[in-house]
């Protein structure tokens, strides 16, 4: 599922070249859902190299200006921390 959002978000980009606003908007809400899977799932069940990307797309999220939305923070800084306590356990941390 994470792999068919990060699909679609590349094609969306070139779709929509010439309307960025377009663009914007479909990277916030596949960035949200992305969020939202990483709330409500082990993010041990997820590959590492989506957990990655997934990283780096909320983290520029988190950092763009275009986001205003106390959710969408909210919501990827919880996925962080989900994802962030999954690498934590796996490096054998307390």
């Amino acid at each position: 599922m994470i792999r068919f959002l990060f699909d679609l978000r590349e094609s969306i980009f070139e779709e929509t070249s010439k309307d960025h606003e377009l663009a914007i908007e479909a990277d916030i809400n596949i960035q949200q859902t992305v969020a939202k899977i990483f709330i409500a799932t082990n993010p041990v069940l997820i590959h590492d190299s989506q957990k990655y990307d997934c990283v780096r797309l909320m983290t520029k999220r988190l950092l763009c200006s275009d986001t205003h939305h106390e959710l969408l923070v909210y919501e990827a800084l919880l996925a962080l921390i989900n994802i962030a306590t999954c690498f934590q356990g796996a490096a054998g941390g307390t």
